[in-house]
Formats: C-alpha cells, structure tokens, sequence
C-alpha cells in the first residue's frame, strides 16, 4: 500500500467487513431464540388440535405425548418458511416488472407482512447470511485496482470515459 487513497480503502474494505461481521453474528444469535419460540408455538398449537394439554404437559401435570408433535412443528415451520420465500420471491419479481423499488412497503401483500411477522426468526437468518454475502463481496476487493482507478477519477477535473480508464489500466478488470 503505498498511496494515500490505497490506505484509505484499505481502512474502509476492513470497517465494512468487522461491521458486516458483528451485524451478521448478532442476527445469527438473535435468531436462534426467535426459532425456538416459533416452534414452541407451533409445537403448542399441533398439540391443541390434537387434543392434548400443552400447558399441563409444560407444567408436568400431565404426561409428554411422543406422538411426533414437535417433528411436525419442525415441518409446519419448514413448510411456512418455504412460503414465505416463494411469496417474497414473487413479490420481488412483480414489483421489478412494474418498475417498483424491492423495498417499497406500498407494494407489500398483507399476506407478506402476516408471514413477516410469523416468520421474523427466518427473516432474521436471511438477513445474517446477507451480511455475510457482503463481508465475501467486500473481502474479494482489489484495493490496489480501486485506488488506482479513484486517484484516476479523483485527479480529473472532468469525467472520464471508461473506453479511457481502459487504456490507461489494462491491468484492471472495469467490469
């Protein structure tokens, strides 16, 4: 590293991979409680519908069934989850074909925002693994390459046309 702007790149490609790293680690732990709450409640409800007294059973006034329940929450859960990331996918695709923002909540389904809030603990994960995907992007950065194209930007005092930056720096990948 010898410039100035290689340094500076440097520090932040590190700031952005340790931010990237503690968000992605918190959401992961946050999402473990969030699981298991989730599948204690379904757990809770198959009971329910099967007849049996969950709250005695928590309690220990009555006798834990080994009828699968919790294998079935566990698959209740699986299939939910598996719904809510066809419906987001879809969701994502209409709002590109209507030219909407992903993130615009105008655009929202209710029958999204019910399965959001079901499934916040899935949600939470997904958004883990997004940090990570960013620490990987981050962490495959050429610092010398980018540095060598900014001071190249940042030394003109008009813009530069890429067909330029790519005779001036054969050795960089634009792309």
């Amino acid at each position: 590293m010898n410039t100035e702007v290689e340094k500076w790149l440097w520090r932040q490609k590190m700031g952005e991979v340790i931010g990237n790293l503690t968000v992605g680690v918190l959401m992961g732990v946050l999402a473990i409680p969030l699981t298991l709450i989730h599948l204690a409640l379904l757990w809770v409800v198959i009971r329910i519908v099967r007849g049996g007294n969950p709250i005695s059973e928590i309690l220990g006034r009555g006798s834990m069934a080994r009828d699968n329940s919790f294998t079935a929450a566990v698959v209740l859960f699986a299939v939910f989850f598996a719904a809510y990331l066809w419906w987001d996918k879809s969701r994502e695709e209409r709002n590109k074909k209507a030219g909407k923002k992903d993130n615009d909540p105008s655009a929202m389904d209710i029958g999204l925002i019910v399965l959001q809030i079901l499934f916040a603990a899935p949600a939470v994960v997904m958004t883990a693994f997004g940090f990570f995907r960013n620490i990987l992007a981050w962490g495959s950065l050429d610092v010398a390459h980018c540095a060598a194209v900014l001071t190249r930007l940042l030394g003109s005092p008009h813009r530069v046309a890429l067909e330029t930056l790519q005779r001036e720096l054969p050795n960089v990948d634009l792309e």
